[in-house]
């Protein structure tokens, strides 16, 4: 596979989960952290420990820098070839990020390009100008493009499929269990089978 240890680096791999009931419980409440006391599901710090964050942080940043390869703890394979020294340098890598700037874009447009292409435009204006003054302090238009590919990539935003902003509401209330309606009901039963199948 072109994609290299997965499970280990993120604790997760497409395709293959470890039983029927996937990486992680739907239910599941981190027993410390922000999301504790507000009574917060977040079935993916079940798995989530520091060395996976790393793990992923290393992963999505050497994506950007060097494409899919293993340079800087990266989530691919060696092909063979290449070195790991220079960013942006994707000779050692077996595919790689293809967005590129139109000639003479401003620092905010590339910004809300990326914003629409790795947020669908959920990046917060506050992220985006720090985004474009980050931009703007390199002279070297591709590192520039890195360091703003990383920091949306870091951004709430990019984690989250709806708008991430704060509300100043607080912690949630327990929610209420309703009683058992006694009525009946029906069942789907999934079998998990690893491996191929032919034929019953």
């Amino acid at each position: 596979t072109v994609l290299w240890e997965m499970e280990e680096i993120i604790g997760q791999m497409a395709h293959a989960f470890p039983s029927v009931f996937s990486f992680f419980l739907p239910e599941h409440i981190p027993d410390a952290g922000p999301a504790a006391p507000a009574r917060l599901v977040s079935p993916e710090s079940q798995l989530l420990d520091m060395p996976k964050t790393i793990g992923w942080i290393n992963g999505v940043f050497s994506l950007i820098k060097f494409g899919l390869s293993e340079c800087g703890y990266g989530f691919g394979k060696w092909p063979g070839t290449g070195h790991c020294t220079t960013d942006g340098d994707y000779t050692r890598s077996n595919g790689m990020l293809g967005y590129r700037p139109a000639a003479e874009s401003s620092a905010s447009q590339i910004v809300d390009e990326l914003a629409t292409l790795l947020t669908s435009g959920r990046l917060s204006g506050e992220s985006r100008r720090y985004a474009a003054d980050a931009y703007n302090s390199f002279i070297d238009e591709t590192k520039a493009l890195t360091i703003v590919q990383q920091l949306i990539a870091t951004s709430p935003e990019f984690h989250s499929t709806n708008v991430a902003a704060l509300d100043g509401l607080g912690a949630r209330h327990p929610p209420t269990r309703s009683a058992p309606s006694g009525e009946p009901y029906k069942a789907i039963v999934y079998l998990f089978l690893e491996g191929g199948c032919d034929s019953f």
